[in-house]
């Protein structure tokens, strides 16, 4: 990601990131809801693992093993979806972050999906301008300050999630506390930060 907006490429930032909430998500799954989180993690994993076979012409749909269950990002067709579940787990652990997960899903993870996942024109939009003879495509480098910004979630959610999983390990984590702050130092002039 860094690479990307060092070299105006800001578009691909938001690609990473939306990647990166999910796994976000399923580590904050993982860590606070133990093992049976990670069993419906699995349980998902069978699911697509499946999918992907049945798309390459290795398995039939419909022998889809019985324990394979898909979990959603999100409440889809009436099932608790992931976010949900990480929001109920966040609130048992402190009030005060409850709906956290459903906020950085709604005002992050959903606006990322439009750009490039499932918003069909919304994944074209940026590059099509009007002209005099019709629509045109060009090349568009997307909103560095936003990419910026995506780029500096992503590396407190990173040093977070590390620094909750050595906590409850037992681990120091003292080196990545400053981590942000370092990459802060570190941060080329130009980028405006």
């Amino acid at each position: 990601m860094t690479t990307l907006v060092e070299h105006g490429e800001d578009d691909g930032v938001g690609a990473l990131y939306r990647p990166l909430l999910e796994t976000y998500l399923s580590g904050v799954f993982v860590l606070l809801g133990g093992d049976e989180a990670v069993e419906v993690l699995g349980r998902g994993l069978l699911h697509i693992t499946h999918e992907i076979d049945v798309a390459l012409g290795l398995a039939e749909r419909e022998d889809r093993p019985d324990e394979a269950k898909r979990l959603d990002v999100s409440d889809y067709k009436g099932k608790t979806g992931l976010v949900q579940r990480v929001d109920q787990l966040l609130a048992e652990q402190n009030d005060e972050y409850r709906g956290w997960a459903t906020g950085i899903h709604r005002h992050h993870y959903r606006v990322l999906s439009l750009y490039d996942a499932h918003g069909g024109a919304g994944c074209l939009h940026r590059y099509l301008v009007t002209s005099p003879d019709g629509p045109v495509v060009q090349s568009a480098r997307g909103t560095p300050e936003i990419a910026i910004l995506y780029l500096q979630h992503a590396i407190a959610l990173v040093t977070g999630l590390a620094g909750l999983w050595g906590v409850r390990a037992g681990q120091e984590v003292s080196e990545l506390v400053d981590v942000e702050q370092r990459w802060r130092e570190m941060q080329p002039e130009e980028w405006g930060c």
